[in-house]
């Protein structure tokens, strides 16, 4: 999938689920497992995986589709920080 492919909603789904994947997994290294914890990993990776999953036509590209649907995520939450500042100080 594409950037081209992904719409503004499946881009925004990708950041949240990122940073709600982030922050569960450094809370799980933190804080040891609790089913909170656990429930937001989950839902994240699902949240992440979907779309990619219902796109996805071979399990190497659905694989790959995830982590790039996560780092795509990442880049468009460290992009919207870089913006503010950018705002702020520009």
């Amino acid at each position: 999938m594409s950037k081209k492919q992904r719409s503004g909603i499946v881009r925004a789904l990708n950041a949240v689920c990122a940073v709600v994947l982030v922050v569960a997994g450094l809370y799980v290294v933190i804080a040891g497992f609790q089913i909170a914890a656990v429930v937001a990993l989950v839902c994240a990776t699902a949240g992440v995986a979907t779309p990619v999953l219902l796109s996805g036509e071979g399990i190497l590209e659905v694989v790959s589709g995830i982590f790039g649907a996560l780092l795509d995520g990442l880049v468009a939450v460290f992009e919207a920080i870089l913006d503010i500042f950018s705002g702020i100080f520009g």
